[in-house]
């Protein structure tokens, strides 16, 4: 049976931690219906967006906020587009339909659904949800050399159905569901199961174990932009513990793999609360005042530090903002009071502000 060797590194147990505290955290901020709904969009775009950037699909940086004319240049990426979307959809129906009995069971036919939605019109139609015939050379798609060969076609069935078992197994089950994604994100990408899109599918399944798992936060968690961002460390690290090919696989480490995985959701977990942080203050201050308020980057560390604070005066301008004139913090520091968030206590320049 597959069981993966790798070792909880002392980094991966610290992101891991931020990770898990960064997803409660956002469940506590109380944020719209609309918004919610805006910041799943959003991800549902980037990880649209750049998983077809590692297949070498590139779309225009506008095409989420463009017209979709059908060209013979663009045909086949709004084609590609269009399977990665229904991709997702398919996602999220299959964790409807789980969380119905709160367990799940995966088999071989989740994957080639999987591979057949995102292949389709793309590939030839008897090759789409089929397992590779052939034997392949993974090149790297940043300068053309083969780094690595992937086992025989002749075995991708039984190495599949080995990850399938561990996936629905209690040690798989057992497992935390971030060091699970990632896990099985790299097993796809070393089997290699398909002969096109075989990282699509790696990606769109560990997408699928986080959602089962409770970690796709509000659909609005998507990392592939950190992936795109690191390519030429995603491609090492992957070729690097895939090439260790002569090895049995509960010899292969793949240590270093889950620290880069890891560190990617970490960075992207961390991006999505700052975010949400923002838009649960902009709806505080609309609630508050009635109105919508656009809050400056500055304006809202300077709410941060009153609420840690308690209080400010002049002289604490340096301590937030270094590299600004008080002149500056003070006109935000006045836009706040005006708007009713802050109120001064206290006049010259021994005046204190506080939350109102």
């Amino acid at each position: 049976m597959f069981s993966p060797k790798y070792t909880i590194s002392n980094t991966v147990l610290k992101n891991i931690g931020v990770i898990d505290a960064s997803k409660e955290l956002i469940a506590s901020f109380a944020i719209s219906k609309t918004w919610k709904e805006k910041l799943a969009q959003d991800a549902e775009e980037e990880l649209i967006f750049y998983a077809l950037s590692l297949e070498g699909i590139k779309l225009p940086e506008d095409y989420f906020s463009s017209s979709k004319e059908q060209t013979p240049d663009n045909q086949g990426s709004n084609i590609a587009a269009s399977n990665f979307f229904n991709t997702l959809k398919s996602l999220r129906e299959i964790r409807k339909q789980f969380e119905e009995t709160n367990t799940y069971f995966l088999t071989q036919d989740t994957l080639l659904n999987l591979h057949a939605t995102l292949s389709q019109d793309l590939i030839q139609a008897d090759q789409a949800g089929q397992y590779r015939t052939r034997q392949l050379a993974i090149k790297n798609i940043l300068n053309g050399e083969v780094v690595y060969s992937p086992p025989p076609s002749a075995e991708v069935p039984y190495l599949v159905e080995d990850l399938i078992n561990f996936i629905n197994s209690p040690e798989g089950k057992d497992l935390h569901p971030i060091i699970k994604a990632g896990v099985v994100q790299f097993e796809v990408y070393r089997v290699h199961p398909f002969a096109q899109f075989s990282n699509s599918v790696g990606l769109f399944l560990a997408t699928l174990l986080l959602y089962l798992d409770g970690y796709g936060v509000e659909d609005a968690l998507s990392f592939t932009e950190y992936f795109d961002a690191t390519l030429t460390d995603y491609y090492k690290i992957m070729q690097s513990c895939a090439r260790e090919s002569l090895k049995e696989t509960d010899e292969r480490d793949i240590t270093v793999w889950l620290e880069y995985f890891v560190k990617g959701v970490t960075l992207k977990i961390l991006e999505l609360k700052e975010k949400i942080e923002r838009v649960a203050k902009d709806s505080h201050a609309r609630d508050y005042l009635g109105e919508k308020v656009e809050l400056t980057e500055r304006q809202v560390m300077i709410l941060d530090y009153l609420k840690k604070h308690g209080s400010m005066r002049n002289k604490d301008f340096r301590k937030i903002f270094p590299d600004f004139s008080d002149d500056t913090v003070l006109r935000e520091v006045k836009f706040l009071k005006k708007k009713g968030l802050v109120k001064k206590e206290g006049n010259t320049k021994k005046a204190t502000y506080v939350l109102a």
